[in-house]
């Protein structure tokens, strides 16, 4: 009771403080208020509880040996009281401040149809394209808060096909999309996140408070473990980002394939001839980790 009286506290003095052009950070504010609604930071998230508030806690304890699940069900309802000037954030001329108070305002579960409606007219009149991909995840986190999520994946799969928004949004509607849905990515989908994989929405992207789930495999190795329940998927991921024209995300591709094979896959004959591909690589680097994956495989690789 102690953590959540304190949690109230903190909550009631950080949504005032992030609506006053005054303070200073506010951003970090609005930070730290989404994560005290979240789980454990640190933890590897599957796409089945990376945008779920508290369904999968229910036996997980803080290290005060408190159980999670009834804080995140507290703070929910403590940042639904606060939505009203989160929502009002959501209009700051600060893009930081914005996709600060879409990551909180994503916790205002209690109140997520409402919410989900303002988030998507926000959306509509968005021109920050991080602010859009957040705005995206927002709304599809509360629609999985709500149990309701068709009318979520409808939307999120227009912005998806809509060639006229920015890669980063359509990569945050691809991954909002993935955890909206247990079904597996089809190739359209899994051609959109190859494509929006790159070196600028990675930046975008460690600079958010998404960043922080990010490992050194970076953005690739990030998605990839999204799709822990479907192998054939990661595989099928992994293999166009080898290829991509970006070379720093050729390089985290060698990085997710390496932790691939260390979990247990078993190279398919194309992905290993990828990987002698690499070899070629125009860039060191590259060369050097494909030919360090090589080296793991072993003979695996030279019977594909």
């Amino acid at each position: 009771m102690e953590i959540l009286r304190a949690a109230a506290e903190v909550i009631g003095r950080v949504g005032p403080a992030a609506a006053d052009s005054n303070v200073h950070d506010r951003y970090s504010a609005l930070f730290l208020l989404g994560r005290i609604g979240r789980s454990y930071p640190f933890r590897r998230y599957s796409r089945k509880d990376l945008l779920d508030i508290w369904g999968n806690f229910k036996e997980v304890y803080t290290v005060w040996g408190h159980r999670v699940s009834p804080m995140l069900r507290a703070t929910g309802e403590l940042i639904t009281h606060a939505a009203d000037v989160l929502i009002g954030l959501l209009g700051d001329p600060d893009p930081r401040v914005r996709v600060g108070a879409a990551y909180a305002v994503a916790l205002a579960s209690r109140d997520a149809v409402r919410i989900i409606a303002v988030v998507r007219a926000w959306y509509e009149v968005e021109s920050d394209p991080l602010v859009q991909a957040y705005l995206v995840l927002a709304a599809a986190q509360l629609a999985i808060a709500d149990g309701d999520t068709t009318p979520a994946r409808a939307w999120t799969e227009n912005v998806i096909r809509d060639d006229r928004a920015a890669p980063m949004a359509r990569l945050g509607a691809a991954i909002a999309f993935l955890c909206l849905t247990d079904d597996a990515p089809d190739d359209g989908l899994l051609t959109i996140l190859a494509e929006t994989i790159t070196a600028e929405t990675t930046s975008m992207l460690l600079e958010s408070p998404w960043g922080a789930t990010l490992y050194e495999d970076g953005l690739p190795g990030w998605i990839i473990s999204l799709l822990a329940d479907d192998r054939v998927a990661q595989v099928n991921l992994a293999m166009r980002l080898l290829v991509s024209p970006h070379t720093t995300i050729r390089a985290a591709a060698c990085h997710a394939v390496t932790n691939l094979c260390v979990t247990g896959h078993s190279p398919t004959p194309r992905l290993a001839e990828l990987l002698v591909e690499r070899l070629r690589d125009d860039d060191l680097t590259v060369r050097k980790l494909a030919a360090g994956v090589l080296a793991r495989l072993g003979p695996a690789a030279g019977r594909t």
